[in-house]
Order: C-alpha cells, then structure tokens, then sequence
C-alpha cells in the first residue's frame, strides 16, 4: 500500500498519547464503531453538546442550530480529505477524537490520526482548542491567558529550562512569540534527548486540566521528535491564574455541572472510541 509521504510531512511528525507514555507501536486501529452510541451530553456556555461514538457537537440552547461538528471542522481542515479526490488514498486511514475540555464555549480535543503503509504504520495525534461561539476559531493559550502569565509559568518548567540550556538559548524572551520561536526545532527526553520536539504551533496543543484555588492546570503537548519514537508523547504542565471571564465557566466544568476537564474525560469516555471517518479498506 502506498504511503503518504505529504500528509505525514504536513503532520510534523506529530504524535501523543495522553498523560502516560507508551510502548513504541502502541497505537492501533479503532475501525468504525457498528452501534452509535452517546457517551455524554451536558449544557456549556449556551451551548448543548453532545458527544458521541461518532462525533462531538455543539447546538445553540435557543436556536437548535447547530454551531459545531468536529466531523465537520476535521472535514474541512484535512489535507488528507482535501486532496482524495486528485490523489486517492490507497491505503487504511482513519481519524478518531477524544473530547478533554469543555469550558463555556470552549472545547479542547485530542485528534488522532492513523494510517498503514510503508515499512509500518504512521500517524499523528494532536490536541485542538476551538471556540464554537467564535466561528469555530482554533485558539492558542495566548488567545485565554495574558501572554505575560504564559511566559512566566513556562519559564518556570523544569524541562524547558532544560532545553534552553542545553541549546545554549542566549537572551530571554519577552514574549511567548519569541519563547516559541527559540525552542523550536529542539528536542528532549529519551536517552539522546531527542524523543519529544517542540513545534512552532506549541502554544496551539493546549487542554484545561484541573482548577487549583485561583489557578487552572494546563496541559500542552509535546510530540514526537524521530521517527523512532513514534507513538510515544508527552505533556508540560502549568499553573495559569484564573481569568475573570473564565472563572465561572472553569468552575462550572471543574464540578461537572457545565462540561468536564481533562482531569475527568477518561474517565467519562470509558471505553469508547470516537471515530469521525475511515478511508480505505481496514486491513
């Protein structure tokens, strides 16, 4: 089967699993889910969502309409759908989500995409943020948090104090712009310190975990740097204080009575996959 080489490079070679490291080809096919199944549904920031085996959406409470379909957003945003009808995909794919975060308006996932060929199979997995009241816009933390605040709990990561070292980073950056210009390309962990690298697009990979006090939990993910390492990921955690305009919503998801945090979304996914499409003939 042919392998695509352009999606993979388009990826960044990208992949997680969440919280806890895996063994190297730990991921594997989930194929498409026979029964539809409601794994859970909850009022959020206006919005009524419902999350399923086969897809995670959001509707107005007042209208109905419905202001977000992660099937829908995955549709028009892969390269790999984008170019099927010009290059066909000869080969398994297929692209599954696990919801993290639902705060307000505000849903974090984890996309993982999964494709055989070549030598062994390949894939990606990333974490999104979109505001579905803000016409499904993807965020970065900047764009929730003072850029101030960011940089000052990143700065204080022990790993990336590391790295900046390592690398032998002159200067110290203003900004989180510039932060993440300077750790790009660079890498850490495993036995060469160069199993995770940071991408240009680090601030983008963000859930919310937990509420502290007056503080929120964040998780950014951090992929895989060599193709060794594939399937293999890990997470940098912050401490960011509470917004106002956040301190409502984070609270209500906190305690479950408006969506969920990371801290509870495997728990409430259980053992169910949400597969939003497959291409090709599962092998």
């Amino acid at each position: 089967m042919k392998y695509k080489v352009w999606f993979a490079a388009w990826l960044g070679a990208a992949t997680c699993i969440v919280v806890a490291l895996q063994p190297i080809e730990a991921q594997t096919i989930h194929g498409k889910n026979k029964k539809l199944e409601t794994v859970w549904s909850g009022t959020a920031g206006s919005f009524r969502w419902k999350w399923t085996t086969a897809d995670l959406t959001a509707a107005s409470a007042s209208t109905g309409r419905t202001a977000f379909s992660a099937l829908g957003f995955e549709k028009r945003t892969s390269p790999l759908l984008k170019d099927e009808k010009s290059d066909p995909v000869d080969t398994y794919a297929e692209c599954t989500v696990q919801p993290l975060s639902i705060v307000g308006s505000i849903v974090c996932y984890e996309r993982d995409y999964y494709w055989e060929g070549g030598a062994h199979p390949s894939g990606s997995i990333d974490f999104i943020a979109i505001d579905v009241a803000n016409s499904n816009r993807k965020l970065s933390l900047t764009d929730l948090f003072p850029d101030a605040a960011v940089l000052d709990a990143l700065m204080s990561d022990k790993i990336i104090q590391e790295t900046l070292k390592r690398n032998a980073v002159k200067g110290t950056p203003r900004t989180c712009k510039q932060l993440v210009k300077l750790l790009s390309g660079k890498a850490f962990g495993g036995d060469d310190n160069g199993q995770f690298g940071f991408q240009d697009d680090f601030l983008d990979r963000f859930a919310l975990h937990h509420v502290e006090g007056n503080q929120v939990a964040v998780r950014l993910n951090v992929s895989w740097n060599y193709e060794i390492y594939r399937f293999s990921s890990t997470q940098i955690g912050i401490l960011l204080p509470i917004p106002a305009r956040l301190r409502s919503a984070l609270e209500n998801a906190d305690s479950r009575r408006q969506g969920f945090l990371m801290r509870d979304a495997k728990k409430l996914a259980g053992n169910h996959d949400t597969v939003l499409f497959t291409m090709g003939k599962e092998p």
